[in-house]
């Protein structure tokens, strides 16, 4: 019962988290209206952990899903990455 809790805690957090940063994505990326920073790996970690530690062997398996779909994780860091090494330089 402590494993179901904790995944649902878990899964809580990422599902809470990565809807804040899709928000954060959708209005300054696609709306171009100023936000707040996106939170990284937060969600994209609590969501791993998440399917790591919940009692059904056949989840652990998708352990990285979380990371792909949290703007927050994997392409948040992506893009930060190459707008770093191939953004405009008078921005």
């Amino acid at each position: 019962m402590i494993w179901w809790a904790l995944a649902f805690l878990l899964g809580v957090v990422f599902l809470w988290v990565a809807t804040l940063n899709a928000i954060v994505l959708w209005q300054g990326g696609f709306r171009r209206k100023k936000t707040s920073s996106w939170i990284p790996l937060i969600a994209g970690l609590s969501g791993s952990l998440a399917l790591v530690v919940a009692p059904l062997p056949q989840v652990r398996r998708w352990w990285w899903i979380p990371l792909i779909l949290d703007w927050g994780s994997l392409p948040g860091l992506l893009f930060t990455l190459g707008h770093s090494l191939f953004g405009r330089a008078d921005e």
